[in-house]
């Protein structure tokens, strides 16, 4: 069933002409080759369902091949899609390759589960070239989702106090984010949802979370990188809790004066360790 529009009672902003134009971007691309989606990330921007499953990619429509675990949430998110349930690594192979028809090659971005089949011929660069410009749709979610980030700091500043330890902050910014819309993106050098790094634990560059209580004193690195609508907002602050010694300010404020480029924020922090 071709899904064109939200289930009753289901409020999600969609934008259905961005997805049809990049269908039809990546095709015009492939130069008359089948396009094939199997990661999550791309399955997304030409369809708005993150999950497993492939999709083929049509200029009407993305033909999403899934679990029937996901079939129904790929038809209840999934904009300007086909859903087909088949079970298992196998059953979906086949069916992405019935529905392929016999046609020529097939580009794909992740050949891992085709290497044996010589008609898949992986092309990372073809969706990079693709998603390197962002539609309207795109922009839009980015800049919500670096608002939100705003909006965390500025809580930030209230709860930041003497005695409250990192995790019980970091809650609060978890909180702050999905009340606003946003999920957890994860890092791919620390376990912990959120960075927040008081005195000495800001030597670390990715410093896991810890129960250490704020003190006078302390600067406090949040480092924050949450999703919104699929599209990820990375920043880092520096704040300072309480009275703060004189040549730690003069370090910031020196800092703040480089230019991006020559500044590395960790090298103080290391210097210190």
């Amino acid at each position: 069933m071709l899904r064109t529009h939200i289930s009753t009672g289901v409020k999600l902003d969609k934008t259905l002409s961005s997805y049809s134009a990049r269908r039809r971007k990546l095709l015009s691309m492939a130069e008359g080759k089948n396009v094939v989606v199997a990661t999550p990330e791309n399955l997304f921007y030409v369809s708005d369902f993150f999950g497993s499953g492939v999709g083929v990619v049509r200029p009407e429509k993305t033909l999403i091949v899934t679990s029937p675990m996901e079939e129904e949430r790929a038809n209840l998110t999934g904009v300007e899609v086909e859903v087909i349930p088949a079970a298992g690594s196998r059953a979906t192979r086949e069916t992405v390759e019935k529905n392929l028809g016999k046609g020529g090659p097939c580009y794909i971005d992740d050949d891992s589960r085709v290497r044996d089949s010589k008609r898949f011929v992986k092309n990372e660069e073809l969706f990079l070239a693709a998603r390197r410009v962002k539609d309207s749709e795109e922009v839009r979610r980015i800049e919500r989702a670096s608002e939100i980030l705003d909006e965390i700091f500025t809580m930030l500043e209230g709860e930041l106090k003497r005695g409250r330890t990192e995790r019980e902050v970091a809650a609060e910014v978890v909180k702050t984010a999905l009340i606003a819309g946003a999920t957890t993106s994860g890092f791919g050098g620390s376990l912990s949802p959120t960075i927040l790094a008081s005195g000495e634990n800001g030597a670390f560059p990715h410093s896991e979370l810890t129960d250490r209580k704020i003190r006078d004193g302390d600067l406090v690195i949040s480092d924050l990188t949450f999703r919104y609508k699929g599209y990820c907002s990375d920043a880092t602050r520096t704040f300072a809790v309480g009275r703060v010694r004189n040549p730690r300010r003069r370090r910031l404020a020196t800092e703040e004066a480089l230019p991006r480029e020559v500044f590395r924020p960790w090298d103080w922090a290391r210097s210190r360790n």
